[in-house]
């Protein structure tokens, strides 16, 4: 009895109460997840016992073997949480950091628990303390502003209805992290050759040019756009309905129909936009919740060279692990709310958004907000995934010393990538919006519909200045972002220089639609020219800090021509990939240039594989290549100017960096530099030897391992399949592992065997009867149908192809294609909240060549 009151008083000061404190400063996190009350208690409950309960049962098993056994496992226990409460204090002192820290507070627990159960005179200081058990969860509920999100209730006033002199159809997307400056040229004026969607789109709207943002984080920015009011730091309000009763929502009431996506806020009431949602189950729903207070405790206890492996948590308030490439490979959850999403496909998300707007007798509400062309960078202008790494280089990150995340570095060549890919998101997001133009008018809804289009922040590419906080030199690009509000039926676009800030949107809207406030405002309609002009501009950030500016943002400019000095006017296809100090070798081909033999080094490309079978009806394309420098030379040197060629053309240039473990490189070329299949990539030194340019290329190590025909593919976790998988692969699931998607594919370093191969597979399908009643898997071998099998049930079988050699002439390599067409969801499904795309999970598979059968 008494070991367990020590365990749980112990884990109640190690694990509850930090968190507790977490959330107590973060209640975001907790309506990002869109907890209830109930949700909220049970979480506050199981922190407090879960753990404790766990150490106290493997104690009560391990009593059996023996007292002193037992007393061994309860030093270890109490010496663990003893760990956990030292580490924070320990990681801050200079003399301690990594390993050091975490074995140094260990060590500490260790001695002070061996210590303690020793002196049983001390054991009852520990039962003393054991109230905290039961008043830190009561505090954590009963204080504000968790009070707020346990025990306030749906507002009465959300379900009132006002008069609306000119109900239409409106259509609202907010953007998010989207600087205006992404836009503009050198004449202030949209990009038309890069943009043409957001130019088509103010020739017949009103672009208001100087308009701005009141805020630098989504939780304050985008409610200050739906409830026209300033943030208000300092009362922690919350971004859901019941501490902004007072928004557009509420504004239209039951006069309107609500087709609402919002992300990590609530704003839109229950009793509006909650009528078709369905609810995960509350297993899901608490595993979601552990496994991010899990990655944020890792955060909070661990050092900042520990914590460098975590997933990013600067970027949303929620699934920091789905954000991960990795993870995106296993098995994704999905948040099954109708209003909801995640991060796991951004422009397909949009694209299912719009798909559902439909004309409709009732006025409707079409309100998106889009977390694009936010960070993570990873999207082409197609909407191709390009990469499998979400970090952003450059950034200093989460560190133990508290300091601004997002701070860039002075490593000036991160920063230009960081904003290079930045601006290849923006010209996705442009090719969105003219999806959503396409399908407004294929509707019939364009001209009738009032349509308002903006974002809730920008963002900075500076060195040594910040991504996110307004400083001195950066508040321009923080501040300043795209509004265009197009009124019913206006046809004719024009440009309005006025000061307008995320405040004044709600009013206009209010104003278009011909409806009397019925409360206070901070700001006005931008239709309206009886108001003076203002005479400033507002910010708030997130700490509650007031800034004013000027009303006319004049160092806009500055900011529109560094990005032009970098990138140039943007009137060329391919001026992004231009970027560098040798930007002019960007496509030109390499018999046109001087080579000067091999340079001096080797370098390792990541995911070579890929490079060597791209497909262009597959959602990833390759076109971030990354890799290693491997020379016989120390930092100091500087690093090295490189060109990649693809297919014999330079398609981008880049500069080596230096981090733990060595050099490395990374760039982004343009999706027009691959051809199907097979793609030579080549990279080059670049030195300019007095104005004359001299390129020595670097030797690849052949490290894929070669295939032997007979050879059994394991698809085991430690198998060897990951040696030759190429796109469509989940991870490994114990024995086996599933595709993941409408194609998987395995490029095999072999040579041809002269003879027929029968390709046997040892498989599963995912056949659900009443649901998913068969598999078909069409079997392409180098791009060519070899075959095809049809799974109708889920038990464990083989399958068998004969392959003719006639299809295995390629000298380097065989891909093997499965393609699945009948690949679903089970969470599309309703059966999980497993969002792969599941068709068939492979054991082994064996290539075994047959002689004399040359088909």
């Amino acid at each position: 009895m008494v070991n367990g009151l020590e365990i749980l008083t112990l884990s109640s000061f190690a694990i509850a109460q930090p968190l507790f404190d977490m959330l107590k400063r973060n209640p975001d996190f907790l309506v990002a997840h869109h907890l209830n009350t109930w949700e909220i208690t049970c979480l506050a409950v199981g922190l407090a016992v879960v753990a404790p309960a766990i150490c106290v049962v493997v104690e009560g098993i391990v009593r059996l073997l023996g007292k002193n056994i037992q007393l061994a496992v309860h030093t270890l226990n109490l010496a663990g949480l003893g760990a956990l409460i030292l580490l924070p204090f320990l990681k801050r002192w200079n003399g301690f950091s990594g390993y050091g820290a975490v074995i140094t507070a260990f060590l500490l627990g260790l001695a002070g628990s061996a210590l303690y159960v020793k002196s049983r005179t001390r054991r009852f200081s520990f039962i003393f303390l054991s109230p905290a058990v039961i008043l830190f969860p009561l505090l954590f509920l009963f204080r504000p502003p968790i009070s707020r999100l346990v025990f306030t209730k749906d507002n009465p006033e959300f379900a009132q209805s006002r008069q609306i002199g000119r109900p239409v159809p409106i259509i609202m997307v907010v953007f998010d992290e989207f600087p205006l400056t992404s836009l503009l040229n050198e004449k202030l004026e949209i990009n038309s050759f890069c943009y043409p969607h957001f130019a088509r789109l103010s020739n017949c709207a009103t672009w208001y040019r100087n308009a701005t943002a009141v805020s630098e984080g989504t939780l304050n920015a985008v409610p200050s756009i739906l409830d026209g009011l300033y943030p208000q730091p300092a009362l922690r309000l919350l971004p859901n309905a019941n501490d902004h009763p007072h928004t557009l929502f509420t504004l239209l009431g039951r006069n309107y129909e609500f087709h609402v996506l919002e992300n990590d806020s609530q704003l839109c009431p229950e009793s509006l936009c909650g009528g078709d949602k369905v609810r995960p189950s509350f297993k899901y729903r608490m595993w979601r919740v552990t496994s991010d207070l899990g990655i944020l405790y890792l955060y909070r206890i661990l050092p900042a060279n520990l914590a460098a492996v975590l997933p990013d948590i600067t970027q949303s308030w929620k699934d920091f692990a789905v954000q991960s490439g990795q993870a995106q490979r296993s098995t994704l959850l999905l948040d099954d709310y109708t209003n909801s999403r995640d991060w796991i496909d951004r422009p397909e998300d949009f694209k299912q958004f719009v798909d559902l707007i439909s004309a409709s007798a009732k006025p409707t509400l079409h309100f998106l907000h889009s977390i694009l062309p936010h960070a993570p960078w990873e999207y082409l202008p197609s909407g191709k995934k390009y990469t499998l790494d979400t970090e952003i280089r450059g950034v200093r990150g989460i560190n133990s010393q508290g300091l601004d995340p997002d701070l860039w570095g002075d490593d000036r060549w991160a920063v230009v990538q960081a904003f290079q890919r930045h601006l290849l998101q923006v010209q996705l997001v442009d090719n969105l919006l003219g999806y959503l133009i396409a399908h407004l008018k294929s509707m019939g809804l364009y001209d009738q519909s009032l349509i308002v289009v903006t974002a809730d922040h920008g963002c900075s590419f500076r060195p040594n200045d910040s991504r996110r906080s307004p400083t001195a030199t950066n508040y321009a690009d923080i501040l300043a972002v795209p509004l265009f509000i197009k009124l019913p039926y206006q046809r004719v676009g024009s440009i309005d220089d006025r000061n307008i800030e995320a405040v004044d949107i709600l009013p206009t809207i209010a104003d278009v639609l011909k409806i009397d406030f019925p409360w206070k405002v901070d700001g006005t309609s931008a239709l309206t020219r009886v108001a003076p002009p203002k005479a400033r501009k507002t910010f708030i950030d997130e700490k509650g800090h007031r800034f004013v500016f000027e009303a006319s943002l004049e160092s806009r400019l500055e900011a529109v021509n560094e990005k032009i000095k970098l990138f140039g006017s943007g009137d060329q296809p391919d001026q992004l990939f231009r970027v560098g100090a040798y930007g002019q070798l960007v496509g030109r081909k390499l018999t046109e240039l001087d080579m000067t033999g091999e340079a001096p080094a080797t370098i390792e490309l990541d995911h070579g594989q890929y490079l060597g079978n791209v497909d262009f009806r597959s959602q990833f394309l390759p076109a971030h290549i990354s890799g290693h420098i491997l020379r016989p030379a120390k930092r100091s040197i500087g690093p090295l100017h490189l060109a990649v060629a693809i297919n014999g053309t330079i398609q981008g240039v880049t500069e080596t960096y230096w981090r733990e473990g060595g050099e490395f490189f990374s760039v982004v070329v343009p999706e027009s530099g691959f051809q199907e299949g097979e793609n030579e990539v080549r990279i080059f030194s670049v030195e300019d030897r007095e104005g004359h340019l001299g390129m020595a290329e670097f030797p690849r190590p052949d490290r894929s391992p070669r295939y032997q025909w007979g050879t059994p593919i394991s698809f085991a976790k430690g198998g060897n399949y990951t040696a030759y998988e190429t796109e469509g692969w989940g991870v490994p699931d114990g024995q086996l592992t599933w595709t993941n998607g409408k194609r998987a594919s395995l490029m095999l370093p072999v040579q041809p065997p002269g003879a027929s191969v029968t390709l046997k597979a040892v498989l599963i399908g995912y056949v659900v009867p009443g649901a998913v009643n068969r598999q078909r898997v069409r079997i392409l071998v180098n791009r060519q149908l070899a075959g095809e099998w049809e799974i109708r049930s889920r038990d464990k079988h083989m399958e068998s192809l004969l392959i003719p050699n006639t299809l295995l002439t390629d000298l380097r390599y065989t891909v093997i294609t499965f393609e699945t067409p009948d690949a679903v969801s089970p969470a599309r499904l309703g059966l999980s909240k497993d969002v792969r795309e599941l068709a068939v999970a492979f054991f082994r598979i064996e290539f075994s060549s047959q002689p004399g059968k040359n088909g």
